[in-house]
Parts: C-alpha cells; sequence; structure tokens
C-alpha cells in the first residue's frame, strides 16, 4: 500500500546549503507566513514552521511528555479514549528512534548554572530538560533549521525513514481539500505547481496541525458538530528579560535548556534570543 504526503512548505534537503545562520532570511523560509502569524487582533504572535517536516525543524528540539494523568480524563471527556499504556508504549518507541536523552551540563552554557542555582535557592523544583539531538555541537541555531543534521527533526528521520518503505511526499501544495463519497473520506485534491492533483485513498489522516489541519476540514466542508476550530489551546509563554553583571554568552551552547516548575499552572524555561543582536553589541 503506497502512502502520500501532502505538504504546503517547502522541501529543504540539502541543509548545510539551505539553512543559514541569518534569522530574519530563515523566518521567512521555513516559518509559516515568514514568522508573522498572530491571533486576529495581533495580540499574540504563532510560530509555527512551513516546511517538510514542519515546525519539529525550526523547533529547540525539547521533549516533553504530556502528563496522563491529567490529559487522558480530559481526552476522555471530549470522546477521545486513549490506552494509557498504549500511549506510554509509543513514547517510549519514539524517544528511542529519536535519541531523546537528557541535556548534559556541558552541552549548556552559564545560564544554565545560574538559573538551576536561583530555583535552588527559591525552593522551585527545576532541573535539565530532555532533547533529541545526536552529538550537538552547540551552536545555538536550532530555530532556523539545523544545518549540522544533529537535530532529529522528522526532516531526517520518519520521513526519510517512511520514503524509503514507499510513502511519497509532495511539498509546496496549495487548495488541499479532502474528497468524499457517501459521507466517508476517499481521498485528496490539491495544486502544485499549477497543476491539479486527485489522489484516491483507502485512508485520509489530517496532521497539520491544530491551526492547519482546522482550515483543511472546514475547506473540505467537514465540520462534526460544528466544533472543527473549537477549543483550540496553544503553548503560550511570554518572555521575562534579566540583567546579569558579567556578559553570559547565552548562544554558546543550548540554549533552551532548564526548566523550572514554579506551580500547576506554570513552567519557566531558559531561552536565547537574537544571536546576531547580542553578539553585534
Amino acid at each position: 500500500m503506497k502512502s502520500i504526503g501532502a505538504e504546503r512548505g517547502k522541501r529543504f534537503s540539502n541543509p548545510d546549503k539551505d539553512f543559514q545562520h541569518d534569522e530574519m532570511k530563515m523566518y521567512a523560509k521555513l516559518y509559516k507566513m515568514c514568522g508573522l502569524q498572530s491571533t486576529k487582533d495581533n495580540d499574540v504572535n504563532i510560530a509555527q514552521g512551513q516546511c517538510v517536516g514542519g515546525s519539529t525543524v525550526i523547533n529547540n528540539a525539547i521533549w516533553l511528555r504530556a502528563n496522563l494523568k491529567e490529559v487522558l480524563p480530559v481526552w476522555a471527556k471530549a470522546g477521545a479514549h486513549i490506552p494509557e499504556q498504549e500511549l506510554i508504549d509509543n513514547y517510549e518507541f519514539i524517544e528511542k528512534k529519536l535519541n531523546v536523552s537528557p541535556i548534559l551540563p556541558h552541552e549548556t552554557n552559564k545560564t544554565a548554572e545560574i538559573f538551576l542555582t536561583a530555583c535552588k535557592k527559591m525552593n522551585i523544583p527545576a532541573e535539565y530538560l530532555s532533547h533529541n539531538r545526536k552529538e550537538c555541537l552547540g551552536c545555538g541555531w536550532c530555530n532556523y533549521g539545523c544545518r549540522y543534521n544533529r537535530k532529529t527533526s522528522m526532516l531526517i528521520t520518519f520521513i526519510p525513514w517512511a520514503e524509503a518503505k514507499g510513502a511519497h511526499i509532495a511539498d509546496q501544495v496549495q487548495h488541499v481539500v479532502i474528497t468524499k463519497k457517501d459521507g466517508i473520506a476517499n481521498g485528496v485534491s490539491f495544486i502544485r505547481d499549477n497543476k491539479p492533483y486527485l489522489v484516491r485513498a483507502d485512508k485520509v489522516v489530517v496532521c497539520a496541525g491544530a491551526i492547519g489541519s482546522t482550515d483543511v476540514l472546514l475547506q473540505s466542508g467537514i465540520n462534526p458538530n460544528g466544533q472543527a476550530g473549537k477549543g483550540f489551546h496553544l503553548l503560550g509563554g511570554i518572555f521575562v528579560n534579566a540583567e546579569y553583571p558579567e556578559p553570559l554568552d547565552s548562544y554558546d551552547g543550548i540554549g533552551l535548556n532548564c526548566i523550572a516548575h514554579a506551580s500547576k499552572e506554570y513552567l519557566i524555561e531558559t531561552f536565547i534570543l537574537l544571536q546576531e543582536y547580542f553578539r553585534s553589541q
């Protein structure tokens, strides 16, 4: 059985050439709406990857499991009954495939030590995060595509593995619509290189993220009980800046490296901003 994937973004198969150490160019190249996607009122920026491999290409390679004791009852109440052990087994399978492991102190920078020391003094539980990288160089450019293939994103793992088994990926497609017969999905139509395509399929899987998946469903006239696009949640965050008497060079090593459990509702993470700006000062 053949599998075909339709992706709106472009495929970048030459990381050393395609992924540059230039933030502004890479935002326009890899991010949805050039990194300017926002809520309707423009109050919240929503950063998403738009390329083959999706946001795994431009994320910080941080690995967190969901708190199943909390989320599974919520999902069950919404009608999604997922066996806990089955989900745990799949977590373990993916973690092994993606080389997930705790970030080591020597892979980070001085900010990690300061952050963990401060949390300890304030009695806030904190630790190093886990990540999906292999032999990371600590260059700090994770958010703009790893030109060294050290981040085990979908671009260099599951996608080529699937293609080796016969799958095909069509990139830079437009106007994706799920076709139906007697109310049952039986294929996908899209435009690529200004040409229309129709792919017949026994099964159709929509996995374009919460926003993209909703768009595809609504464009296809699929809106069960009027719930498509409702109950949307995202990982929200704000930046909190701090001053330190000495230069920390937070770009020198993995920048997003620690997490603190400030409360049940809030987490604090270390982060790195605008490497080129700080290097130029």
